[in-house]
């Protein structure tokens, strides 16, 4: 392994070769998978450019090839929207937004971008590595073939009516965690230029397939953090109490501890910024999960949400997002990841709009029966969800929503069911 794939590592000749260098904080592979001690860093070294490191990374966890082959999918990123996917103040929002938060869409940047190269990316950006391509080669193929087939690639219906809806304004929730901004008519014909600029990383691709620092890939973690567990039993349990459970920077960042509460402090302005409870590795299935919340800022104009994440992937791909605002006197949203419209929204009358005042957040969780309460009073009926393809068990976590809104949260408690 590399370890620190980058833009400023990539250096191409006179001949119009390209060449990885700067290999000093390589990891060998043994030949039984196991990544050898890195040499030039020391134990308390971030390995790496924070722009550029893999989850895996920023975790501190043990390492394999996959790892390069996210840092790659950052690079061509960059290469292709002429900025890396995440930008932030400081190295620790950095390695938590790769972490936590999801990636935009290239084709948000630039409108020669097809939905299947958008997915290529997508995959090769997974926040787990046994969701990524598991070598380089497989990403160098997939991302090859889709550029190759950018003329003549056909939107889907529901691919064309994302995109009408994104042009209109419409999708709010559409590509969350992120909100897209508009782009211009798509223009495939001209992927020419598109080729010119992929071609360097193709190229880069197969000089690393063919290095001996990336043969070995091992299949699975050693690390049983990665491994899903299963969620405690006890009704009792504040899971904020335990603060190495959630990420935490300084206070003032995105997340922080003050006062004895959780404050997520939302900065982005199309984002969320979303906290899954341990990393997402603890699994929720059946559950009764109440909340205690308060606004401490925010501009209530319809873009100051905050709420429970329910039933998440460890990526942040798929997830429930019970959420409100005190915005229009007050209102909630039921959200699911891949949905183009909400699941269910209403007023909410219940709610305490006043900046600094508690708002008691419940949801009753069971099989695909979803039931709310605010400040103890049921938002109407429960909610079931019919879908096909259930979100049947799946992380917890929090989320805030609109530019410059902190919420704090405290008391959160769970009771199995």
């Amino acid at each position: 392994m590399h370890c620190d794939v980058k833009p400023a590592n990539i250096l191409v000749d006179s001949y119009g070769q390209v060449v990885l260098s700067d290999f000093g904080i390589v990891q060998l592979m043994r030949p039984d998978g196991q990544g050898a001690e890195p040499s030039m860093k020391s134990s308390e070294t971030l390995m790496g450019t924070p722009d550029y490191i893999s989850p895996e990374q920023a975790l501190g966890e043990l390492l394999d090839g996959r790892s390069d082959v996210y840092s790659l999918a950052v690079t061509l990123f960059f290469l292709l929207a002429g900025r890396p996917p995440f930008q932030a103040d400081s190295s620790i929002t950095m390695a938590l937004m790769h972490v936590h938060d999801t990636p935009p869409l290239l084709s948000t940047f630039r409108s020669d971008i097809t939905p299947q190269i958008d997915r290529v990316i997508a995959k090769a950006l997974s926040k787990w590595p046994e969701d990524r391509y598991q070598t380089t080669g497989m990403f160098s193929v997939a991302f090859a073939e889709a550029v190759a087939n950018a003329d003549n690639y056909v939107l889907t219906d529901s691919e064309a009516k994302m995109k009408a809806m994104v042009s209109s304004g419409g999708a709010k929730k559409a590509q969350a965690p992120l909100k897209p901004t508009a782009q211009g008519n798509p223009t495939w014909k001209a992927s020419n230029k598109l080729w010119r600029i992929a071609l360097p990383l193709i190229l880069l691709l197969a000089v690393i397939i063919g290095s001996v620092l990336s043969v070995n890939i091992v299949n699975k973690f050693t690390n049983t953090k990665h491994h899903a567990q299963s969620a405690p039993s006890s009704s009792l349990t504040d899971y904020l109490a335990d603060k190495n459970e959630w990420p935490v920077e300084s206070v003032g960042s995105t997340y922080f501890i003050k006062d004895g509460q959780y404050h997520i402090l939302s900065k982005q302005p199309t984002n969320f910024s979303m906290a899954l409870y341990d990393f997402g590795n603890t699994q929720f299935t059946n559950f009764r999960i109440t909340v205690t919340t308060s606004e401490i800022r925010g501009v209530h104009d319809n873009g100051d949400y905050y709420g429970i994440v329910l039933r998440s992937s460890v990526n942040l791909q798929h997830y429930y997002l019970f959420e409100i605002t005190p915005s229009g006197g007050g209102q909630y949203g039921f959200w699911r990841s891949d949905r183009l419209l909400p699941l269910k929204s209403d007023k909410a009358p219940s709610i305490i709009s006043n900046f600094d005042q508690n708002n008691v957040m419940t949801i009753v969780v069971k099989d695909n029966s979803f039931t709310f309460y605010l400040n103890n009073q049921q938002l109407g009926k429960p909610f079931i969800d019919t879908s096909n393809q259930l979100l049947s068990s799946g992380a917890i976590g929090l989320s805030v929503e609109g530019q410059n809104t902190e919420v704090a949260f405290s008391q959160l408690h769970i009771k199995i069911l």
